[in-house]
């Protein structure tokens, strides 16, 4: 979820020659709408670190071709990673109903899903006070379409409260 990104790869020369890269970053998996390039980035060592300020949400495609002084030339594996900086959309719980009284040790919970296109998992928390700031059971939902869970007994007597929090796969929780 951060819009500077730092690109690193490594190069290698059998014959030590000096080298140079180029780094090409697209938005789409085709390679044709470039999105930012370098072509010609001469090396004094064969690691490299590349910074780009990435100034939207979507997926980009990058890649990297390196050039030895004997216009030998070779394209690095194509690469693939994506900016979200959105948390998931509010949802709502739906059971048990807000301040229900049951000697249910066991309840089913459920809830609307939230809208997200990156959802990772949803994390059911109960907690000792109103304000979760000390969770007792916890459990993780990587089923994205999954909005129930049973406790299977996981509860002993006494006041609950619940919450669901949903992260996305750059960690944006909601």
């Amino acid at each position: 979820n951060n819009t500077l990104i730092q690109f690193y790869w490594e190069n290698s020369d059998e014959n030590n020659d000096t080298l140079t890269s180029s780094f090409e970053l697209f938005n789409d998996s085709s390679f044709t709408n470039v999105y930012h390039q370098n072509l010609s980035m001469s090396e004094q060592a064969y690691k490299i670190y590349y910074n780009v300020s990435v100034q939207e949400e979507s997926t980009f495609y990058w890649r990297t071709k390196a050039n030895d002084s004997e216009f030998n030339s070779s394209l690095s594996n194509e690469n693939l990673f994506t900016i979200d900086t959105t948390l998931p959309t509010s949802f709502n719980l739906v059971l048990p109903a807000n301040n229900t009284e049951s000697t249910d040790t066991s309840p089913e919970l459920a809830w609307l899903p939230t809208t997200e296109t990156n959802l990772q998992n949803y994390t059911v928390e109960f907690c000792d006070s109103r304000d979760c700031s000390n969770i007792s059971v916890k459990g993780t939902i990587s089923d994205l379409s999954f909005t129930n869970w049973s406790t299977s007994g996981a509860l002993a007597e006494g006041d609950h409260f619940w919450q669901i929090r949903a992260t996305d796969k750059a960690n944006n929780q909601n």
